[in-house]
């Protein structure tokens, strides 16, 4: 059996690592506000971010081979929920927001996804009874929201009580 090694970084965890500390002050995302002006955060904002929820997603018993989920079109949250997963070594599950319900209810069955991560209120409430048919599902959290079911409350969770990322095996 042939063992392959790669350059470093050979895994996304580790690239984002090093992405971070050699980048930390320049923009990487652009979001257009209401008024179409940009406002930007930095590598080292968004990974302030990815370590907050990838310990609070230890917190909540997410560990290695377990999905995340998301319901959200493109925006920030959704690299920092992908990272934050990956640096657990969990599966990351995207949906987008212009779904099915049933189709939705289909892939987070279907995955095992424990903890899942939707865009606004309005999806919140389409799907806020899916627990009751998905014994995996154990927790529902909002993007756009404050308190206690929102991703907000799952970084500063995190934040109290961080924890290093996973680098996955090379196999």
């Amino acid at each position: 059996m042939h063992t392959w090694t790669l350059d470093k970084p050979d895994n996304l965890i580790d690239w984002w690592e090093e992405s971070v500390a050699q980048f930390a002050d320049r923009r990487l995302f652009g979001t257009k506000d209401k008024n179409g002006v940009y406002e930007w955060v930095t590598f080292k904002e968004v990974g302030t971010r990815i370590n907050n929820l990838r310990a609070g997603l230890a917190q909540l018993g997410i560990d290695n081979g377990d999905a995340v989920g998301i319901i959200a079109n493109n925006r920030v949250e959704w690299p920092v929920a992908a990272f934050a997963t990956w640096g657990r070594i969990a599966r990351f599950v995207p949906m987008y927001e212009a779904e099915l319900v049933q189709v939705w209810k289909y892939i987070i069955n279907n995955s095992q996804v424990k903890v899942l991560f939707v865009a606004k209120p309005e999806i919140y409430e389409k799907i806020k009874d899916f627990p009751k048919d998905i014994p995996t599902l154990k927790h529902i959290f909002v993007i756009d929201a404050e308190g206690d079911n929102s991703m907000a409350a799952v970084e500063k969770m995190g934040a109290a009580k961080p924890v290093p990322p996973q680098p996955p095996s090379p196999t």
